[in-house]
C-alpha cells in the first residue's frame, strides 16, 4: 500500500510535528510504503528547506522545482493582481462585501496555493499512490496504530466503489447557519479522489474569485470561519464529496495543533492529552 503525505502551509513547529508523526502515528511495516512531500514558503531564514525536508524524511525532489516559495508575497501578488483587475470591472463584484476580498488577499490564501503546489509535486513524480494524506507541519494526531490506519483505508476503499460515496475524509463536518464547514487540519482520500479535487485547485480558486464569485455571497454575513467553508466551495467544480472520520469510522481519530507558547515540556515526553489540553486552553484565550 503506497501512501503520499503532503505537508503544506507555514513551517510552524517543524521538529515537534515531524517527531510526533514519525514516532506516534506513522504507519510502518511491510503493508505500508509512505512518501512525504513538503511545500511551504520562506520560514524567515535562508536555506531552511533542507532541514525541513530531512525532519519530515521527505522525498528529494528535482532541485529545478523549488518546494519553498522564497518570494511568497510576489507569488501571492502575481496570483491576486488579475483577480483584483477582473473584479474592478465586473458589475457583479458589488454583491460581495469588501471584507471578503481583504481576507483572500492575505496570508490565508496561501494554504490553498500550497496544497496545490504540493499536489503538483506529487503528481509530477508519476507515482500512482493508493491514498493521499494532507496535513499541516504543526498538526498533532492522536496516536494511530497500523491497525487503525488500515481500518480508515479499508473504509475509504469501500466508499470508492460507489461514486456517490467517494470523496475526501476529514476530522469533522459542521453546518453552521446554513454554511458547510469542515475540519481542515488533515484530509485523507484515495489517490483518485484527491487528484480530482486538488490537481486544478489553483485554477478553481481563481475561478471562485472571479467568474464564480457569487458563490461567495453567503460569506457576506461576516462569518469568521471562511477557511473551513472555502475548502468545501472548492469541491463544487470537482463534484467532490466530504465525509467525517470522527463518529463515522471505528477509530479514535482526533487532531489538534502544537502551540509552543506557554508549553515547556519536550515533545518527546508529552502525551496527546497534554498537548491537546494546552491547545484547547490557548484557543479559549485567543477567542476571548
Amino acid at each position: 500500500m503506497k501512501v503520499a503525505v503532503l505537508l503544506t502551509g507555514q513551517p510552524r513547529c517543524v521538529h515537534e510535528g515531524s517527531w510526533w508523526w514519525h514516532n506516534k502515528c506513522s504507519p510502518v511495516g511491510k503493508h505500508y510504503h509512505m512518501d512525504f512531500y513538503v511545500h511551504t514558503w520562506n520560514p524567515g531564514e535562508p536555506n531552511q528547506y533542507g532541514p525541513i525536508r530531512l525532519a519530515w524524511k521527505a522525498l528529494d525532489i528535482d532541485p529545478q522545482y523549488n518546494p519553498v516559495m522564497d518570494e511568497f508575497e510576489s507569488y501571492l501578488n502575481n496570483f491576486f493582481a488579475p483577480i483584483l483587475e477582473y473584479n474592478s470591472m465586473d458589475e457583479l463584484t458589488r454583491y460581495i462585501h469588501p471584507h471578503i476580498w481583504d481576507w483572500f488577499n492575505s496570508y490565508h490564501i496561501g494554504q490553498f496555493l500550497s496544497t496545490y503546489r504540493a499536489t503538483k509535486m506529487m503528481l509530477d513524480t508519476g507515482i500512482e499512490y493508493d491514498y493521499v494524506i494532507r496535513t499541516r507541519f504543526d498538526s498533532i494526531l492522536n496516536p494511530m496504530s497500523n491497525e487503525a490506519w488500515m481500518k480508515i483505508f479499508k473504509d475509504i476503499e469501500v466508499h470508492e466503489k460507489n461514486k456517490d460515496r467517494a470523496g475526501i475524509f476529514v476530522p469533522w463536518l459542521y453546518i453552521r447557519k446554513g454554511l458547510p464547514m469542515l475540519g481542515d487540519l488533515i484530509s485523507v482520500a484515495s489517490f483518485a479522489s484527491w487528484k480530482n479535487y486538488a490537481e486544478n485547485m489553483k485554477d478553481n480558486l481563481f475561478d471562485l474569485l472571479t467568474r464564480d464569485k457569487l458563490t461567495l455571497y453567503p460569506l457576506n454575513n461576516g462569518t469568521p470561519f471562511i477557511t473551513h467553508i472555502v475548502w468545501t466551495m472548492l469541491g463544487i467544480p470537482t463534484n467532490t464529496n466530504f465525509f467525517p472520520i470522527s463518529g463515522a469510522m471505528p477509530v479514535d481519530f482526533r487532531i489538534c495543533l502544537y502551540r509552543k507558547e506557554g508549553y515547556d515540556k519536550p515533545i518527546e515526553e508529552s502525551t496527546y492529552d497534554e498537548i491537546t489540553n494546552h491547545y484547547n486552553n490557548d484557543m479559549q484565550i485567543r477567542d476571548s
